[in-house]
């Protein structure tokens, strides 16, 4: 059984809030307190131990707010707040004092001033605006630059727009292309046989292959005929190379 002393105190080292398996502990320990011949509450050291031992700890402490010296400020609506009602941080807009210490506060969502307590409001967090960058057209007009830019009158544009019209309805007629040159205009490389080329022989209304051996004078050529032996003469213009 726990003394009114130590369960008060437990409150406090506990933050208020008393586990069971806290108070059935520190009544143990004060059972076998007072068998051993005292009597009394166990005090501070007693309840800490049995506390400890359980793996419990003080409560974690409470930020205290930071005191605001309002005179600092100024009362002209420049200076954002947030001041509590029904347990949540509304915006607004701080515009001086009333009476006895309170602030006169202009929420954002009405324009009805409001007298609020000096724990009711908190200065508010400043939102930085993002930085507007330069425009892009900016950007484009020094990539390009027209010297004298023309703007077709409203009544030439609509022609331009029908013209457009029209020549997407009208059906390409096919290109003819100019005849070609006849064959005798067309440059026609001369052919110069190397020895052991094939060229023709016309002989009494047939061409044979010959294989060509060498120049001679006048155009002739000196070559062997197909079906022949021996190298022979022939006569310039009885004679083409292949190829020619």
């Amino acid at each position: 059984m726990l003394t009114v002393q130590d369960e008060q105190l437990l409150g406090r080292l506990l933050g208020g809030n008393i586990p069971d398996e806290v108070r059935r502990e520190c009544a143990i320990r004060t059972r076998m307190f007072h068998s051993s011949g005292h009597s009394g509450p166990m005090g501070a050291l007693g309840l800490i131990d049995a506390i400890r031992s359980l793996g419990y700890g003080p409560p974690e402490p409470v930020a205290v707010p930071v005191k605001v010296n309002w005179r600092e400020y100024p009362q002209d609506g420049s200076t954002k707040v947030e001041a509590k009602f029904f347990g949540q941080w509304m915006r607004g807009a701080f515009l001086g004092f009333v009476e006895a210490g309170t602030l006169a506060v202009r929420m954002d969502d009405d324009d009805i001033v409001r007298e609020c307590r000096p724990d009711m409001v908190r200065l508010a967090e400043v939102e930085e605006e993002p930085e507007e960058g330069p425009d892009a057209r900016i950007e484009l007009l020094d990539v390009v630059e027209l010297d004298d830019p023309v703007v077709a009158p409203v009544e030439e544009t609509v022609e331009l727009v029908e013209e457009a019209d029209t020549a997407e309805e009208t059906v390409d007629e096919p290109v003819v292309e100019d005849d070609p040159p006849p064959v005798e205009q067309l440059a026609v490389p001369k052919v110069d046989p190397q020895p052991g080329d094939l060229v023709w022989v016309e002989e009494d209304d047939d061409v044979k292959d010959a294989i060509f051996s060498a120049h001679d004078e006048d155009g002739a050529i000196l070559a062997m005929v197909e079906g022949e032996t021996a190298i022979r003469k022939i006569p310039a213009g009885s004679w083409t190379a292949v190829g020619q």
